[in-house]
């Protein structure tokens, strides 16, 4: 028969798995947060240059357009 010390230590022993089973979550959620920030901060780097681009050609057009008139 088990006695109540042995039941407390298994409890323990539980209850540390647990609680590192928490803290590799924890660790991959943020990183999982991290990895989403990179990629928006990618997706509107492009954005902005794809809109610069326009901006720049429409200006292009603009001045080459001006001068033809």
């Amino acid at each position: 028969m088990k006695s109540v010390k042995d039941s407390e230590m298994m409890l323990d022993d539980k209850a540390k798995v647990l609680e590192e089973k928490w803290k590799k979550l924890d660790d991959a959620k943020a990183t999982l947060i991290l990895n989403h920030l990179d990629f928006i901060r990618e997706h509107y780097g492009l954005v902005v240059d794809g809109m610069r681009g326009t901006l720049n050609l429409m200006l292009k057009t603009n001045v080459e357009g001006d001068g033809n008139d």
